[in-house]
């Protein structure tokens, strides 16, 4: 994808992630994407569980590479579409 989503690649399945986790070690980078909250409920407590979506496991270089993709991803869209507000209300 080299930005705008065309819709044309076909996946097995899609979640909308609305929290994220990150934790690595010498040798990995991990991304846990869950989907677990809701208008009602925004933040989850620190002693609940996270149902995790998707788990992303990368060796560094690819972590550094997906942190310069989602830069530029999030450079293009601001030029196309303007600021991205630092609130989540937009994110329902």
């Amino acid at each position: 994808m080299d930005g705008h989503d065309d819709g044309k690649q076909a996946f097995d399945s899609v979640c909308t992630a609305h929290t994220f986790e990150v934790g690595w070690n010498a040798l990995q980078f991990k991304l846990d994407c869950s989907g677990e909250e809701t208008p009602a409920r925004p933040l989850r407590e620190p002693s609940e569980v996270l149902k995790v979506y998707r788990r992303i496991i990368a060796s560094p270089t690819l972590a550094r590479e997906l942190f310069r993709l989602l830069g530029a991803g999030l450079i293009s869209y601001t030029d196309s579409y303007g600021p991205i507000p630092h609130d989540r209300k937009g994110d329902r």
